[in-house]
């Protein structure tokens, strides 16, 4: 009989990510993409994801499988995570931009009739930054700056880490272009700036969105 063993660290809890989330809904949402609010204005977008793999990898992203002649073995990852993006209008062309996610992630490895799961659950790193608009109109360029850190967990009280706990920067140039009745579409590229390990990376992003704008509030729908 297999015997699990199970290593969990717990943080907030889900419940405090519920209230977070109804705590910021509450404010009026803006636009969207490359654009940027108006003064005072609020965008808010929400997430929530689910990543699974079996697949292990060496430091070189070459693809292994340590068990490959062991039917009765093996190694698994799930990451379920829910993310915020928020922005606010400082200046009708310049924008604070956030954003933050909870995860609760588990590897599970099975050696023969012994099952080992390592957990671990809450806030990883913080993206925080600034986006400037450059023009305006049907078609509209930005440039942004962000800093992810790792300020809301401490890899220290865990066998499974958040985030590689430390401080990056990133650039972005962002295009964005309205395509009629509420539909946009979005196009950025970036480079991240990493403080240490592994390397620094190159990131894109392409995006179709719906704004619905009513009287009371803006929302976006994904």
């Amino acid at each position: 009989m297999t015997k699990p063993i199970n290593h969990r660290y717990r943080g907030p809890g889900l419940r405090a990510v519920f209230w977070a989330v109804i705590l910021i809904w509450s404010v009026p949402a803006a636009l969207a993409g490359a654009w940027t609010p108006k003064k005072g204005q609020v965008y808010l977008k929400f997430s929530a994801n689910q990543f699974e793999s079996d697949a292990n990898f060496t430091v070189d992203g070459d693809s292994f499988d340590p068990f490959a002649d062991f039917d009765d073995r093996f190694s698994k990852f799930r990451d379920q995570n829910l993310s915020i993006y928020f922005e606010m209008g400082l200046h009708d062309r310049l924008a604070l931009i956030a954003g933050v996610i909870y995860k609760d992630i588990r590897q599970t490895t099975k050696l023969a009739s012994l099952e080992v799961g390592l957990d671990n659950e809450g806030f990883a790193d913080v993206d925080l930054g600034l986006r400037y608009r450059l023009s305006e109109g049907t078609n509209v360029w930005s440039v942004a700056v962000m800093a992810k850190l790792p300020y809301l967990y401490d890899n220290d009280d865990s066998f499974f880490a958040l985030g590689n706990g430390q401080e990056d920067l990133e650039t972005r140039l962002q295009y964005g272009r309205s395509l009629g009745k509420g539909f946009y579409s979005g196009l950025e590229v970036g480079y991240r700036f990493r403080n240490e390990e592994p390397s620094d990376e190159y990131r894109y992003l392409v995006e179709l969105g719906w704004c619905d704008c009513c009287p009371e509030r803006e929302v976006l729908f994904f």
